[in-house]
């Protein structure tokens, strides 16, 4: 999405769209875009987040487009999480409140006189640098490397190599080892 001009990316330079049917369908490809990386619900917030022409007219499709890509995320979730207890307890979504017009006032802390600054000393490191350990192997045309999340062996293209892409076991992103000499 492009913030600067509040119109969806695709939508080129500084001619606004014809319709409200052309604003939601270059909002869906945005929000297909973001769904088949498995932002479900950054996908959502592409909906909830225009301001750009014909707000108005698309507010309740976009409402409604919204709340089914937060859908899938939650399905998605279910889907990678069980319903076991390791499960991640569902955030509750937070009711806005209205901002009342009249602030009421904090007391401010007592003002300490005669203090003088004391600069902390530094403390030592206790723990040894990290060391980036690689057990990618290339053979071929091939690198296989472990999952950082789930250690299973993934194996791709070496044109691959320093991009980001799904697990295929745990559909988590991973970034692919770049080669060194």
């Amino acid at each position: 999405m492009n913030v600067g001009n509040n119109r969806p990316s695709g939508l080129g330079g500084g001619t606004p769209p014809s319709s409200a049917e052309a604003v939601l369908n270059e909002l869906k490809r945005e929000a297909d875009r973001k769904a088949s990386l498995k932002m479900f619900y950054a996908a959502s917030d592409v909906f909830r987040d225009y301001k750009g022409p014909f707000a108005n007219e698309t507010a309740t499709e976009r409402e409604r487009l919204g709340a089914d890509y937060q859908q899938r995320g939650q399905a998605a979730e279910a889907k990678r999480w069980g319903t076991g207890s390791d499960a991640p307890p569902p955030t509750p979504a937070k009711p806005v409140q209205p901002s009342p017009t009249v602030a009421t006032p904090r007391p401010s802390p007592p003002i300490r006189q005669n203090t003088e600054f004391i600069q902390p000393k530094p403390t030592p490191r206790t723990e040894p640098p990290r060391k980036e350990t690689s057990s990618a192997k290339i053979e071929g045309g091939q690198i296989t490397f472990p999952c950082r999340w789930c250690q299973a062996s993934i194996s791709v293209d070496v044109s691959r190599a320093g991009k980001l892409l799904p697990c295929p076991k745990c559909e988590l992103l991973v970034s692919v080892p770049k080669i060194t000499a």
